[in-house]
C-alpha cells in the first residue's frame, strides 16, 4: 500500500486576494495542484491546505465561495465534501471510442482524418484542453 502524501502548493502571488472574487482563475492551478496528489480530497483537508499554504488564518464565506468557483472553472470534479480530478483520457482511446460509438471497426485515413480535425476544433473552442498526452475536459470559450 502506498503511504498518504500530502500536496503542498505553490503560495500565490502577493498581489492575489484571496477572497477577491477577481482571483478565482490564479486559485485554479494551486487547487489543481492539491487534488492530483490527494485526490479525492475532501473540502475540509483542501481548505486547510490553502490556509496553510497561503497562510490564511480562517477560510470564511467568501473564500469559500472564490474556492468553490474555482473549482467549478477549473477540470476538478465536486461531488458533496470530495473534490477529484476529471481525469483525461488519450486522444487515440478518445477517437478508437467515438469511431466505435458510430459502429467503425476501425478508422481508415478518412475517418481518422475527421476525428483529428473534430478533437481539434474541440480543442480550439476550449471544451477540452491538452495535459501532457491526456485530453481533459476544458473550460469552453462562449461566443
Amino acid at each position: 500500500m502506498e503511504p498518504y502524501r500530502t500536496a503542498s502548493p505553490a503560495r500565490l502571488p502577493y498581489w492575489v486576494d484571496v477572497s477577491d472574487p477577481s482571483s478565482r482563475y490564479q486559485l485554479r492551478q494551486p487547487l489543481v495542484d492539491i487534488v492530483e496528489v490527494e485526490s479525492p480530497v475532501h473540502i475540509e483537508v483542501l481548505y486547510q491546505r490553502i490556509r496553510s499554504a497561503w497562510g490564511i488564518g480562517r477560510v470564511g464565506s467568501r473564500i469559500r465561495s472564490n474556492i468553490n468557483g474555482a473549482i467549478k472553472a477549473s477540470k476538478l470534479i465536486r461531488e458533496g465534501d470530495f473534490v477529484r480530478d476529471a481525469g483525461g483520457v488519450s486522444e487515440n482511446d478518445l477517437t478508437a471510442e467515438t469511431a466505435r460509438l458510430f459502429g467503425w471497426t476501425r478508422r481508415g485515413p478518412d475517418i481518422t482524418l475527421r476525428l483529428d480535425r473534430l478533437v481539434a476544433s474541440l480543442q480550439s473552442k476550449g471544451a477540452i484542453m491538452k495535459v501532457g498526452e491526456e485530453l481533459r475536459p476544458g473550460t469552453p470559450h462562449i461566443e
